[in-house]
């Protein structure tokens, strides 16, 4: 078996054959498809730049670039690095109270005190806000659904939260849209964003920044899958490679969005706001004991490398005043190093696809449509390991750090060993108490009853999906 990468001391001889055989035939063919479906669509739809957003856009940045390489692309890419919490806080600002939507939206092991995260609100002002609430004991505790609304009541008639939310949110304005407009918002350009999807309110956030600015501009969206839209979005500026809102149960019921967030990511530290210096905007990042260090002014992803002793050609790419660095390097990133190995490895795996990949590819990116003999087949794949993974593959990729919230918790992995009673169906639903990003994995590294139970989860969730769908909500 070919593979992508030399084996490393902190993944052992029989995970580093499975990390080969995955990031190659599964990972990175599947990422291939979407990214060239991507370009083929924006071509055909008259967009003439698309902004790959952090984190989930890094691989598929690399992943343009080499599909781009070898002629003159009609599509321009560029790499945005935001977040759901860089654009989240000052989006407050334009949004007020119906931010708490989105700060108090559901999650795995979600607490109050991520809650106030969320809203930019730690130490002091956090401790005083719980305070305010007769919460103080409880920063820490398991929210139950019914928790988490009762806790949204209370943030709505809590005066001193508002006041330090708007207060962090206005700070935070200036030098976000002094930022987007430094990577080409408002130049008039046709553009678009790509990410891995799931909601949509990336894009919506984004939108909404921009038009408070005043840059009217129209903003589409290409995305791997949507589950729901943002409540009043126009669906014709929403497109979905795999799934869509309305629909597609089976595809929703044999996914898995938490692993493909893990496996498909960048080496830096996510985006945490942006400062100002030196005449120009510059994005901070979080460093791996989760401070903040200053990033570099780039559209470009920060650490590329087009293939063995290659530079950036900046086909199709704008990356001013930034040195191509080589895929491998890691910038800091809270994540350990077994797991910043993995993503190296599958980012080089897409790197490598798009290469060989662009050797058969037309001129023109109108033509570029994926195969859909080819793509079906590469996704089988990866649905295959997503819902019916073995105790291996749940072990490598379950052991990897991940956090669904836009603050991340420490101490989270992708799927947790869990207590035998939540392994059974009458406990697959979420409520309080621990549970598992990928549940499937949590099944497969037990081991017990490992095959019926995987199959009762499938099950599971293709009624909860049909349910959703009868109740008109996807």
């Amino acid at each position: 078996m070919k593979q992508c990468d030399n084996s490393v001391n902190f993944i052992n001889r029989r995970e580093n054959l499975l990390l080969s055989w995955s990031a190659k035939e599964v990972f990175a063919p599947v990422l291939t498809d979407f990214v060239q479906w991507i370009l083929w669509s924006a071509a055909r739809d008259g967009i003439r730049r698309v902004y790959f957003l952090a984190r989930d856009g890094y691989p598929m940045y690399l992943a343009a670039q080499g599909l781009c390489r070898r002629s003159f692309p009609d599509v321009e890419c560029r790499y945005l690095k935001c977040s759901r919490y860089s654009l989240g806080l000052p989006w407050l600002f334009v949004a007020g109270e119906r931010g708490l939507d989105r700060i108090c939206s559901a999650g795995v092991d979600v607490t109050p005190r991520m809650v106030l995260r969320r809203a930019g609100l730690e130490g002091e002002k956090a401790f005083r806000v719980l305070e305010a609430l007769g919460m103080e004991r409880e920063a820490d505790l398991v929210l139950s659904p019914e928790k988490l609304r009762e806790l949204k009541e209370k943030l709505a008639g809590c005066g001193f939260f508002w006041a330090s939310v708007l207060s962090g949110a206005r700070g935070a304005y200036k030098n976000t849209i002094g930022y987007l407009r430094q990577e080409g918002f408002g130049d008039g350009v046709p553009k678009a964003v790509a990410d891995s999807g799931w909601t949509g309110g990336m894009q919506q956030m984004l939108g909404e920044l921009l038009y408070s600015a005043g840059i009217r501009e129209r903003l589409t969206g290409y995305y791997f899958g949507l589950y729901s839209l943002p409540e009043g979005a126009n669906s014709s500026d929403y497109s979905a490679y795999y799934f869509r809102p309305y629909g597609d149960i089976k595809r929703k019921a044999r996914f898995s969005n938490c692993l493909f967030e893990c496996v498909f990511t960048a080496p830096h530290g996510m985006t945490l706001g942006y400062r100002e210096a030196d005449g120009a905007f510059k994005p901070v990042l979080e460093t791996g004991n989760g401070e903040p260090v200053p990033g570099k002014r780039s559209q470009g992803a920060g650490s590329l490398e087009l293939g063995p002793g290659k530079r950036s050609q900046e086909t199709g790419s704008r990356e001013p005043g930034q040195k191509s660095q080589g895929a491998g390097k890691r910038e800091p990133g809270p994540r350990s190093e077994r797991d910043a190995e993995i993503i190296r490895r599958i980012n080089r795996c897409v790197q490598r696809e798009a290469y060989r990949r662009a050797e058969r590819l037309p001129a023109s990116m109108a033509d570029w449509r994926p195969g859909k003999k080819e793509a079906k087949g590469n996704l089988r794949r990866l649905t295959r390991l997503m819902t019916k993974p073995d105790a291996a593959c749940a072990r490598l990729f379950g052991g990897m750090a991940f956090s669904d919230d836009s603050r991340g918790k420490e101490g989270q992995v992708l799927a947790p060993g869990l207590p035998d009673r939540l392994l059974c169906p009458g406990n697959f639903r979420s409520g309080s108490g621990t549970r598992s990003a990928w549940m499937e994995g949590s099944i497969a590294k037990c081991g017990r009853h490992a095959r019926g139970r995987l199959f009762l989860y499938r099950v599971y969730r293709y009624a909860l999906y049909a349910g959703k769908a009868c109740r008109g909500k996807g």
